[in-house]
């Protein structure tokens, strides 16, 4: 299982990688929508990979930090009905709280694919 298991990580970090690009491209237009935007990409980056480099140096900025809060208070509102919107996109779910990691349905047909 290794090498299927560093694909998934490496396939992670990538997408992590284009998510925090994103966000910060959408953080320089500057309008409300697009920082809405942005902020989803960032609790996205947050629950793919939360010892991003880029991802902690953009929040080190306590308003990103605030932004990536709220937005994932607002997910996470009724028992986290909509985190799925947040996390579907990921292959895998890093819980840094509770120490696990969960497999998505994207990753886990990722782990079956890649033979």
């Amino acid at each position: 299982m290794r090498p299927r298991v560093e694909r998934l990580v490496n396939a992670q970090k990538a997408l992590v990688a284009k998510i925090v690009s994103e966000a910060e491209a959408l953080l320089k237009l500057g309008d409300d929508k697009k920082r809405q935007e942005a902020g989803v990409l960032l609790v996205r980056a947050q629950h793919g990979m939360p010892k991003n480099g880029r991802l902690l140096k953009l929040l080190a900025d306590g308003d990103m930090m605030k932004l990536m809060q709220s937005t994932e208070l607002e997910y996470m509102r009724d028992q986290s009905r909509n985190m799925h919107i947040i996390d579907e996109e990921l292959y895998y779910v890093i819980e840094e709280k509770n120490h696990q990691i969960d497999l998505t349905d994207k990753g886990r047909d990722y782990l079956c694919d890649r033979r």
